[in-house]
């Protein structure tokens, strides 16, 4: 039997509205929270009313704008599970349907920039000599290899095990966040993986704390049983792929508390750190070939 045929663009805002509506039902209607945070990885945010407004049929024909079609396609993809290249490859599918169709209703006009003159060529400068016209050059090239012989003196102090994280306890600094100020779910997952419901929410948070500055931490937002676990992992180097390059800080159980102490997001001496937050379930909410365990993409927070 031959491959489902790829839906083609479509010839409205109703329909490119039907085909949200038909994303966010075939993703099992996450809540607006769970879709909200979602979104915010992705520089957008999920208006309260734009749900029921989708699912009403008094605004079939509304005119949606990029961001609103960009948050409901985040939220449903990550709220379901899928990869960040499966969010990206479809987030440039869904951009062409609704280029097509504000195009096809006159809101978007395109318009190929007029060509630009090209500036005349130099005239060529005469009597100088070789090292004269080649002196940029040769510095670029003495430049470019200090500055690999520095790389290389980093990358070599890094291989011999001179982890600045190694100076830490396990959690760094254990801020406790402070009630005092608001917080924000940076990044978010659910889980538990290869289920059908997957309804736990392991979130990153960061928070201004007044006397620590920017603190990250892990928060359990949606649980579901006593032994749930979260912890959070932290490394100086950007998303490690060797545990020995990360740290990790929490392991507890929810019984202990569903957010893990706080790090700072930049040390002492004033370098960034990577995080990611992860949460697991025990094993009997675990799908037969998953070990239970979520995690976000690692992070650094920008402050």
């Amino acid at each position: 039997m031959s491959a489902p045929e790829a839906p083609g663009r479509p010839a409205s805002h109703a329909e490119l509205r039907e085909r949200l509506l038909r994303l966010y039902e075939e993703s099992d209607r996450p809540s607006y929270k769970a879709m909200d945070t979602a979104a915010r990885t992705h520089g957008v945010a999920l208006a309260r009313a734009t749900l029921s407004d989708l699912r009403n049929e008094k605004y079939r024909d509304r005119r949606n704008g990029w961001d609103v079609v960009k948050a409901v396609v985040v939220g449903c993809l990550l709220c379901r599970g899928e990869t960040e290249e499966t969010v990206a490859a479809e987030l440039e599918r869904w951009r062409g349907w609704w280029s097509h169709v504000s195009v096809e209703s006159g809101e978007v006009v395109n318009r190929k920039a007029a060509a630009r003159p090209e500036p005349p060529a130099p005239e060529p400068v005469r009597g100088r000599g070789w090292f004269a016209r080649r002196w940029r050059v040769l510095l670029a090239c003495v430049v470019s290899f200090v500055l690999g012989i520095a790389v290389g003196v980093l990358a070599a102090t890094w291989e011999d095990g001179s982890d600045p994280s190694l100076a830490y306890d396990a959690c760094g600094e254990a801020v406790a966040p402070t009630s005092q100020h608001g917080s924000l779910a940076l990044i978010a997952e659910t889980g538990p993986p290869k289920k059908v419901v997957r309804d736990r929410l392991i979130q990153l948070k960061v928070q201004l704390h007044p006397a620590h500055g920017w603190i990250a931490w892990a928060h359990l937002e949606k649980t579901g049983d006593p032994q749930d676990r979260l912890w959070l992992d932290w490394s100086y180097q950007e998303s490690p792929k060797d545990h020995s390059r990360w740290r990790q800080c929490g392991a507890q159980s929810i019984s202990v508390g569903v957010d893990t102490p706080a790090l700072l997001v930049k040390d002492a001496g004033g370098r960034e750190r990577w995080f990611r937050a992860c949460g697991q379930v025990p094993d009997w909410h675990r799908a037969p070939t998953a070990n239970g365990t979520f995690c976000t993409s690692w992070t650094r927070p920008r402050t």
